[in-house]
């Protein structure tokens, strides 16, 4: 239990007191005078609770995190040698992206459609991201992990602390879908999406949290989805996606 509630302290060190972090990290240490509390039922639980409380504040269990975009992806490109990472594009000018992404712009029209409520803008940026890969060459992940793409950034110093939120697209749904972003996989169970929006100090892997987000839910192939930048997900397989940002994004 304390090498459980250790791994959760590092990742709220902006709400945790840096004393209370340091002495439960004492206690594992044995030429540590404070090691003679490990075991200590009333320091530990006082401390635990602390922490759970902090995490079940942040976690909202949110049936609105992600939603399935009705219908298959048409006409998916077949794997290629395309690597592109959050790449800047006008989504009302398609011409804007480089040629090789074409065979892509029947999804990029299919999102377009479910943003058909937004005013046209001219100037609207998207960022675009693929990995479409040959089938040697795909996302290979060495260790499956759980991350939000939206973070916060703290900084501290002596008088007061700084947050500041890093966006990536943020996103909400009101019956029509508002910024966010859009994924997809031709993988079948090589991402697990959660029911969640959280929210935590700048690091990607919310692996800490893994037993506090309830239930999953694996992203079917060839199926266009949304979420917003704050729902927890998971690759688990080496996979190709497609991912579309539409939204707030931080400098």
């Amino acid at each position: 239990m304390t090498y459980k509630y250790i791994q959760k302290c590092n990742y709220i060190m902006p709400t945790i007191s840096h004393m209370s972090l340091a002495f439960l990290r004492c206690t594992l240490d044995n030429t540590s005078e404070v090691s003679r509390l490990r075991g200590n039922a009333l320091v530990l639980s006082q401390i635990c609770s602390y922490i759970d409380r902090w995490i079940m504040q942040h976690i909202k269990h949110d049936p609105d995190a992600y939603k399935l975009i009705p219908g298959h992806v048409p006409f998916f490109p077949k794997p290629q040698q395309l690597n592109i990472n959050m790449f800047p594009f006008k989504l009302f000018d398609l011409m804007t992206l480089p040629s090789e992404c074409y065979t892509h712009t029947d999804i990029i029209n299919i999102i377009k459609m479910c943003r058909s409520h937004v005013m046209y803008d001219p100037d609207m940026n998207a960022y675009l991201t693929i990995h479409a890969m040959v089938q040697q060459s795909r996302i290979r992940i060495a260790r499956p992990s759980i991350q939000c793409k939206h973070n916060r950034w703290v900084k501290r110093d002596i008088n007061n602390i700084e947050y500041r939120c890093l966006a990536w697209g943020l996103g909400s749904w009101t019956d029509i879908p508002v910024g966010g972003i859009y994924m997809a996989t031709t993988v079948p169970n090589s991402i697990k999406i959660w029911a969640s929006t959280i929210e935590y100090p700048e690091d990607a892997s919310l692996e800490f949290a893994r037993d506090d987000l309830g239930e999953w839910h694996i992203m079917e192939s060839d199926r266009l989805y949304w979420m917003t930048d704050r729902t927890p997900h998971e690759i688990i397989a080496d996979c190709q996606i497609f991912q579309l940002v539409i939204g707030d994004i931080s400098e």
